[in-house]
Formats: C-alpha cells, structure tokens, sequence
C-alpha cells in the first residue's frame, strides 16, 4: 500500500482542513500544505481560538467583550477560524448572551416609548369615522385591516414577546445564510467548514451590540434632564447639541446594521470561496430574513393574536 494511502488509513476522522485554501490535510506529509504551502501547526489547528471558547479561563465576561471585539472589529487572530473545528454550544451559549442584551435593550426603548407616550394610547391608531376619509384619512377596509394589530398590540405583554423574539431572530438568524450550497472551491473538506461556519455565524451578530449604546446615546439626554434640570436646559435648547445627539445615535445604527452585513458578506467568502456572486447573495438573504422577521414579528403575530382576541370577544 501506497505510503500516502496508509496515512489517511489511520488519520482521525475529524477533518483537518489548511486555513489558507481548505485542503484536507489529513493524508499530509510534512509541515507545509501540499496544495498551497502554507506552514500548518497541526496543534493549533485543533484548537479554537475564539475567546468565547475558552471563557472558563478567561472569564465570561472578558471572553464575550474580547470575541465581540474581535470579531466587530476583523481581528487577524481569526481569520482562519473556519478551518478549525468549533463547538456548536459555544455558538449557541454566545447566541443566548447577544440576544438577551438586545432583548433588555429593546425593552427599555419600549417601556421609555410607553411612559412617553402614556400608555398603549400612544400606539393604537384611532378608528375615524367614514366621514373622516375626506381630510386625507385612510379609507375604511384600511383601519379595518389595522384594527386586528391594535388589538393585539395593545394587549399586555404581546408587543415585548413580539420584540424579544425579534432580538433573538437579530441575533442569530444569520446562521441561516450559511446553511446554503456550497461549492467544490470550498476545498474537500467542505463538511468540516460548512459546520465550522455554522457556529462562526453565530458570532457575527457583534456590530449589533452598537444598538445598545445607541439606546443609551439617546437615553442620556433625559436622564442629565432629570440629574441636573438647570445646565440640562442650557444644553437642550442648543440645536448642535440635540443635532450631535442625533447624528451620533443614527451613526451607531448605521454601523451595526453596516458592520453585521460586511461581516457576514467577508465570512461567506472566506468559507464558501464562491467568489462576489457568494458574497452578494448571501448578504442579500441576511436583508430579506431581517425584512421578514420583523413583519413576521411585529406586524404578523400581534396582527394574529388580535384577531384572535377580536373573535373571541365577539363569541361572548
């Protein structure tokens, strides 16, 4: 039997993939890969080096700043992470934290909308009369239509529900875009870089959690109006300051959403190397899963859950 042969008889069955061009390096002779030449440490291509991974010596809260920031951030440590095995529950457990903060962040804006506006009058749309159509209001099969979600939105507890299940989707539904075809230019070891991929995209939802120092750019103009009501004023009848407010929470959202869609663009062609037709495409499906999670999350559900209470309503 051929030498090479013998050494992929008794190689692992766990995958070795090069983190430069995704050879299967299994049967590999040497310290350099045989398709590309890259200088391969066996060792540490068993390893993971996601900081997450290794919270229990690092700590959870170091560990998730530092993979956050990391992975925001493009750091060259992990780069070639695709090509090491990774834990699905690691994934899964950094997916819960990131989604629970933009949960607690969702419903702090909701509750200083609610308090602002005085309660669900605030957001359920007055019903006008047929006669009301003539002043530009909308016609009757339209309120009609929106009555359903004004009833469910405005039933207690439906619209929070509604916006943690919309954090978690945020959080995570990017794992969907690489659960995709791949092609053959993925090397032979596709499979172990399709799973590895997999639990990567889990951590691909950091830039979001710029979203919650939007929340507080914006929240820190009532809370100084409530600490110090007399410089407070000065402050807020200034326009640049209200306007650097303004621009500084619009930029934060416009990097989150910015930076998780590069992010998610950069790892598809890393793992999948189908090249800017991979890129587009799989950024373009990360847009439409975000557009139909929030209909389905915030126009949908309370939009079924009213109708539901209207009909039950009319049974009594």
């Amino acid at each position: 039997m051929p030498l090479s042969s013998s050494l992929a008889a008794s190689a692992p069955d766990v995958s070795l993939a090069c983190p430069a061009c995704g050879y299967d390096l299994r049967a590999m002779v040497g310290d350099r890969c045989p398709e590309c030449g890259q200088v391969i440490d066996r060792e540490a291509l068993r390893v993971s080096s996601v900081p997450w991974a290794h919270r229990r010596e690092l700590g959870r809260v170091r560990a998730y700043l530092s993979t956050a920031r990391q992975i925001a951030w493009d750091a060259k440590a992990l780069r070639h992470e695709a090509a090491k095995p990774q834990d699905p529950q690691d994934a899964a457990a950094f997916h819960r934290v990131t989604g629970t903060i933009l949960t607690v962040t969702a419903l702090a804006s909701f509750a200083a909308v609610w308090i602002s506006a005085g309660g669900y009058g605030g957001i359920a749309p007055p019903r006008l009369p047929p006669g009301a159509m003539a002043n530009g209001a909308p016609p009757g099969w339209v309120q009609d239509l929106i009555a359903p979600w004004s009833a469910g939105a405005t039933l207690p507890l439906v619209l929070p529900a509604c916006l943690a299940g919309m954090a978690f989707h945020l959080a995570g539904v990017q794992r969907t875009v690489f659960r995709g075809p791949w092609t053959a230019a993925a090397g032979p070891s596709i499979g172990v870089r399709r799973r590895s991929a997999v639990a990567l995209a889990s951590y691909l939802s950091a830039p979001l959690l710029l979203l919650p120092i939007a929340v507080a750019v914006v929240a820190a103009v009532p809370f100084a109006a409530s600490v110090a009501p007399a410089k407070a004023a000065r402050l807020l009848d200034q326009p640049k300051v209200m306007g650097f407010v303004g621009v500084a929470a619009a930029g934060l959202v416009f990097a989150a959403v910015l930076g998780t869609l590069v992010r998610v663009g950069v790892w598809v062609a890393r793992t999948t190397r189908g090249g800017p037709a991979a890129v587009a495409r799989g950024v373009g499906e990360l847009v439409v899963l975000w557009l139909l999670g929030g209909a389905a999350w915030l126009v949908v559900l309370p939009w079924c859950v009213g109708l539901a209470w209207v009909l039950i309503d009319a049974l009594r």
